[in-house]
């Protein structure tokens, strides 16, 4: 299967990916490409199609983040701009700190 720099067949091949690989998936698109971490480009990241649903099985990961219950597909940093800043239990000002 071949992986590609953006999310589209129109996007450079830039690497494949043979029976068996396992990658980890960042995020889906709108159009139903996977952004997979690939170490190999520049930006860490790449993109591979299951077009017709024919190679690959897609397992969300039952462990991964969520936000109220969402799964959390695209991680990023947060810069805490406060002098403190409380982290709770559940998305509730009354939930414990």
């Amino acid at each position: 299967m071949n992986v590609r720099t953006g999310a589209g067949s129109i996007y450079k091949v830039i690497g494949n990916l043979s029976k068996n690989n396992r990658v980890e998936v960042l995020g889906i698109t709108s159009t139903g490409w996977l952004k997979i971490i690939w170490p190999k480009s520049t930006s860490g990241y790449a993109y591979v199609s299951n077009a017709g649903g024919k190679y690959f099985t897609y397992t969300p990961n039952t462990n991964a983040p969520t936000i109220m219950g969402t799964p959390v597909l695209e991680m990023f940093n947060i810069k805490v701009e406060a002098d403190a800043l409380n982290v709770r239990k559940l998305p509730d000002v009354n939930s414990p700190v």
